[in-house]
């Protein structure tokens, strides 16, 4: 039987392998037997290993029913099997703002020629739709696994998460929470201490957990408080729907995937990322949203029915029939609302 080769740009604990690796299981659960190759190794292979998924370095054309690749890095290595007629499709992990901050654009990656192009959100299509074939895009939400509920051992650090850099605001958040005429103390998951901040008495008050696997991530999300974001841009912010099914609220920059996800769930706080008196206001009402185990207890079950494998399962499911038909427009596969 011919399977699917899932095509990553690394391996890392960022959130598009982590991504891909939601994928593949969810494939195994659909009957499939996923092959995955990544352009750069990294310690999520282990990962795809102990979930049963093989992790190579060599493909048989022959032996593939289609490519998707996961980011628009991986898109050109994907590309190279329309030459022997499998179809091949993209889940594509950025928006223009990637582009724009590496100065190019999305002609450059060849988006035009993939068959078939996933998007966890919707903004997505609509920014990405002129570089794109006519009726080639869908919706396709990531999936999140949480396995905690406000879980015994709690701290009062707010969650923040991912690597130290611009896109994800760090340092603007730093100086947002030194100008809070309320005391908020950051669990930086995922980040070192930067230089800068060593002799920071502020920053003594934070806590910087470094790269940590993701089981140990979701715990120490849901050990938080609530969990913070000054994200300049976005796509799905895994994390913060880690934290809501985990019952804890966010508080999150206004961006356009986290003003979706804030009309979807409850328990989500927006703020202007450049305004000072937007983000007291937004973290007083965080504050406030901290101990309501109801409004927690609401927004961890809608998060589930959105983000869960099950409608994760039945999405993918509905897409794979499409990517067999080579990206043929079906009109039975329905498109999700943003999110």
């Amino acid at each position: 039987m011919r399977r699917p080769l899932l095509i990553s740009h690394n391996l890392s604990y960022s959130g598009a392998p982590i991504a891909l690796l939601a994928m593949a299981k969810a494939l195994r659960r659909l009957g499939e037997q996923p092959l995955v190759v990544s352009l750069t190794d990294g310690p999520l292979r282990r990962y795809f290993q102990e979930a049963g998924i093989e992790v190579g370095d060599r493909v048989n054309p022959a032996a593939i029913a289609f490519v998707l690749a996961n980011t628009i890095v991986s898109v050109p290595a994907a590309l190279q099997f329309k030459q022997f007629g499998v179809p091949v499709a993209a889940w594509i992990h950025e928006s223009l703002y990637f582009f724009r901050l590496l100065q190019a654009s999305p002609n450059d990656c060849g988006l035009k020629d993939l068959d078939l192009v996933f998007t966890p959100s919707r903004f997505q299509i609509e920014e990405l739709q002129p570089f794109l074939s006519a009726n080639a895009a869908y919706q396709l939400r990531n999936t999140v696994r949480q396995e905690w509920f406000r879980p015994g051992g709690s701290d009062s650090l707010y969650a923040v998460t991912g690597q130290w850099e611009q896109r994800k605001g760090q340092a603007e958040l730093l100086v947002l929470a030194q100008g809070a005429a309320r005391n908020c103390a950051f669990k930086f998951i995922g980040a070192c201490q930067p230089d800068q901040y060593r002799q920071s008495t502020t920053g003594l008050q934070h806590q910087f957990l470094g790269a940590i696997g993701p089981e140990q991530a979701r715990l120490e999300i849901a050990r938080s408080a609530a969990i913070v974001s000054c994200a300049a841009a976005e796509v799905q912010n895994l994390s913060a729907i880690e934290a809501l099914i985990a019952g804890r609220p966010a508080l999150l920059s206004d961006i356009p995937p986290h003003r979706s996800l804030s009309s979807l769930v409850p328990n989500v706080f927006l703020f202007n990322r450049s305004s000072q008196q937007s983000f007291n206001e937004g973290l007083e009402r965080l504050l406030d949203a901290v101990p309501d185990l109801e409004a927690a207890e609401k927004a961890s079950r809608i998060a589930k029915a959105l983000f869960g494998e099950a409608a994760f399962d039945q999405r993918l499911g509905e897409l794979l029939g499409v990517i067999r038909a080579r990206g043929r427009p079906n009109s039975s596969v329905k498109q999700f609302q943003d999110a």
